[in-house]
């Protein structure tokens, strides 16, 4: 029988299950972030800062030498 203000049914703590995740150690953890960051960035500038996406002749020296 449950004593007063005891919930019936929830278990402990003790007797909840122990969920154990794998983790990298310290210096590949640090390195692969590194790495994870460093290709969103490349990503990130080849899509939207990358001039050769941007120019409207696709032969720079065509800019000056056709005018000259």
């Amino acid at each position: 029988m449950a004593l007063a203000g005891e919930k019936v049914g929830i278990p402990s703590a003790d007797e909840a299950p122990m969920i154990v995740m794998a983790r990298y150690k310290q210096p590949i953890a640090g390195i692969l972030s590194i790495l994870i960051v460093f290709i969103i960035s490349l990503i990130t500038w080849w899509i939207f800062f990358d001039p050769r996406w941007h120019i409207p002749s696709p032969n720079r020296e065509m800019e000056f030498t056709a005018w000259a």
